[in-house]
């Protein structure tokens, strides 16, 4: 008959007296029973089941027996053949059971290991740990689990893991233990932790070093930031470009300051922009040779600002290198030096001018006692020839030009400021003509002279050399501006009254004055320049042609003077300088005719000293012919050896400064010692180291500059001679 089947495909399970029925009705042959046997037949029945059921019983055990022990036949080989060794120990310690890995591990064969005690395997110094492991399973009736080391029957040592379970066996509790070998895992751990504190320590000794590195890294971050503060606070304009040498990679403050640019506008700019124009090409290709050979480039470089006007600044343009030595960009420093060179300019003038007056000094010396020799030989001439003479003209031009002669050197030496400024009333016509006759050989013969002379009355309160500076750097200026193509230079001299508001340009108190004009038909100044042509330095002209001081020398001189300047000029066609001077009173002029009136001596005995052979005979002859007793030396000492030999019997002493081995103070000092009483006169024709002061202090009674016309000489002598009778 058919089984019914789940979905599963079991058989369902059916109860054992169904089983044996279903058997019994299978085996029978179904017949006709009469029912009065109907109950024997049944018991039969339920005997025949009975033992049906008995047999399957007998079956289904046999069955069960036969597979309990196949299950224990793989137990037992599991358990053999497990790759951890397992061992069952009594209450007592003893080992009851054990599998062939527990006794590959503990190298001992399973004989020997039963009842054999698994603490004699521990090593010693695991013992209390052995014996605590295995109370605490037995007491705790729970798994537990511990290390340790064990010793195998040959005497090596392993690590173990006993992981630990409490167990009935035979009715008695006992301790199912599981053994690993964990002796790998143990080295891998102790490498692992060897590897561990390794890792440990080069932490450590790198987070010090990252520390330390930090630290210094931080210590260089405050160097950076206090050294970009300083550069960017510096006074010192900085400036960084790439490596060609034109794009602006930085600008700190200092510069941005000095170029006028913003930096957002001038960082990331051609620094091409700065250049002025004033250079030629060659001047900055002469500076990018010098760099890409690797050195410091250092001088004055004309900076154009961003408002077109240009400073001068002093440059230092070097290299930057990379560690393999290539240049990677430039670091330029500057400073504004325009005052600088322009004081440094003044000071070469100064020098100039200081080098010009020593010059000056020592050719006045020489040059006077020329011009003495020449003025006084021809005074002489004039007296010795009749006044129908034509030669009596002749020499009166010679004396005349000898006079002009002298006049030029005091111009010279005041001009070299070797001499100090004496004002006085002047009359300017004479002066205006004699500077103009000396600046005639200096200009081009392109440039016409004219002169308008419109005064009668042309006295100011000045010195000479003042009034030539001022005509001289004025009319040097207008010939600048017609250097080209010539035209008239006129000079002109006239009155001014100055009434209350009548001129706007005119700062001056309402009077009388005197204008000097100065006019050329020259380039003209235009506005943006006529605003600043007063100023100290500045000047129009190309370099080493000006120094930019001749135009404030002459404003400075005449505010000195208590004057006004006006200029007034139109492009193209020329230019008027316009100077308005205080009015004084009339001058005195001296008349230097060789016929002056004279005053003649009185046979006093002059001692005339002199080292020039021929000024010591020409005043000889001019004092016997004034009607003086003369005895003339040329030699400083001889002359003092003679006084000494007869102090009383010179009336007055008349000595040059300048000579050798002795000089005229010192020939001075000598008679004074002698005859403290004894009238000197000092002449010289330039000495810085005596002045009318000077002298009058030491006790020289007079004090003369060279060379001296006959008159003058004359009135000295008498001045000196007549004051001291009347002592």
């Amino acid at each position: 008959m058919k089984r019914k089947v789940k979905e599963n495909n079991l058989p369902v399970p059916r109860t054992l007296r169904r089983r044996a029925e279903e058997r019994l009705k299978a085996e029978r042959v179904e017949t006709f029973v009469p029912r009065s046997t109907l109950e024997g037949e049944r018991l039969v029945v339920d005997l025949q089941i009975h033992e049906i059921e008995l047999e399957m019983q007998n079956e289904e055990l046999t069955r069960a027996r036969l597979n309990a022990e196949e299950s224990q036949a793989k137990y037992a080989d599991l358990y053999d053949f497990a790759p951890v060794g397992y061992v069952t120990l009594d209450e007592s310690g003893r080992i009851t059971e054990t599998n062939l890995a527990a006794v590959t591990l503990l190298g001992a064969q399973k004989a020997r290991l039963i009842k054999r005690p698994l603490r004699s395997f521990v090593h010693p110094d695991f013992h209390d740990i052995f014996h605590l492991h295995v109370m605490q399973v037995l007491r705790w009736n729970e798994k537990r689990v511990c290390e340790l080391v064990l010793r195998k029957e040959d005497g090596t040592f392993f690590h173990g893991q006993l992981e630990s379970l409490p167990v009935q066996a035979n009715r008695h509790r006992a301790i199912r233990i599981v053994i690993q070998d964990i002796s790998a895992r143990k080295k891998a751990e102790e490498e692992l932790s060897r590897a561990k504190e390794n890792l440990e320590q080069t932490v450590a000794e790198r987070t010090q070093e990252l520390s330390r590195t930090y630290e210094r890294l931080a210590v260089e971050a405050e160097e950076r930031r206090r050294l970009v503060t300083a550069i960017e606070q510096s006074a010192e304009g900085v400036l960084l470009i790439d490596e060609a040498g034109l794009k602006v990679e930085y600008a700190n403050r200092a510069f941005l300051l000095l170029s006028g640019y913003e930096r957002d506008e001038f960082v990331g700019s051609d620094v091409r922009i700065l250049r002025s124009g004033e250079r030629e090409e060659s001047f900055y290709e002469f500076i990018r040779l010098d760099i890409e050979k690797g050195n410091t480039w250092t001088g004055d470089y004309p900076l154009k600002r961003k408002d077109g006007a240009v400073i001068l600044v002093e440059k230092n343009i070097s290299p930057i290198r990379d560690s393999s030595g290539k240049v990677v960009s430039r670091v330029v420093t500057c400073h504004e030096v325009t005052e600088k060179r322009q004081l440094e300019a003044q000071l070469r003038q100064a020098q100039k001018m200081e080098a010009i007056g020593t010059l000056a000094g020592g050719i006045a010396h020489d040059f006077n006692n020329i011009l003495a020799a020449i003025i006084g030989f021809t005074e002489m001439a004039l007296d010795d020839i009749p006044s129908t003479s034509p030669m009596q003209h002749h020499l009166e031009l010679v004396l005349k030009s000898g006079f002009r002669g002298r006049d030029l050197v005091k111009q010279i030496l005041a001009f070299s400021r070797k001499t100090d400024y004496q004002r006085a009333p002047l009359a300017l016509e004479p002066l205006v003509k004699e500077t103009l006759r000396l600046l005639r050989s200096s200009l081009p013969a392109t440039i016409e002279i004219r002169t308008q002379i419109e005064t009668i009355k042309d006295t100011v309160i000045a010195s000479p050399s003042e009034i030539q500076q001022v005509i001289m750097n004025l009319c040097t200026n207008a010939a600048y501006a017609m250097r080209q193509s010539g035209g008239e230079l006129t000079v002109a001299l006239g009155e001014a009254r100055i009434r209350p508001g009548s001129e706007a340009d005119l700062k001056l108190p309402p009077g009388k004055y005197i204008e000097l004009t100065v006019k050329d038909t020259g380039t003209g100044i235009d506005r943006e320049v006529l605003k600043r042509i007063f100023e100290p330095f500045f000047t129009t002209k190309e370099v080493g042609q000006g120094t930019g001081l001749g135009l404030s020398v002459v404003y400075g001189i005449v505010k000195g003077l208590n004057g006004e300047v006006v200029v007034e000029s139109t492009p193209g066609i020329g230019s008027a300088f316009r100077i308005f001077l205080p009015r004084g009173e009339e001058a005195l002029v001296a008349d230097e005719k060789h016929t002056a009136r004279v005053k003649r001596g009185k046979k006093e005995h002059i001692l005339f000293i002199d080292d020039e052979k021929i000024l010591a005979e020409l005043g000889k002859s001019h004092l016997e012919r004034l009607g003086y007793e003369v005895t003339a030396m040329t030699d400083g000492m001889k002359a003092v050896r003679l006084f000494s030999k007869n102090p009383q019997q010179f009336n007055l002493v008349f000595t040059d400064m300048t000579m050798p081995e002795m000089t005229g103070l010192d020939v001075a000092r000598s008679l004074i010692e002698k005859r403290p009483d004894i009238p000197i006169i000092l002449c010289t024709g330039y000495s810085d180291d005596i002045s009318p002061e000077k002298a009058a202090a030491m006790g020289i009674k007079g004090f003369l500059m060279k060379p001296l016309s006959r008159a003058e000489l004359a009135t000295s002598l008498r001045r000196v001679l007549d004051k001291k009778q009347k002592e």
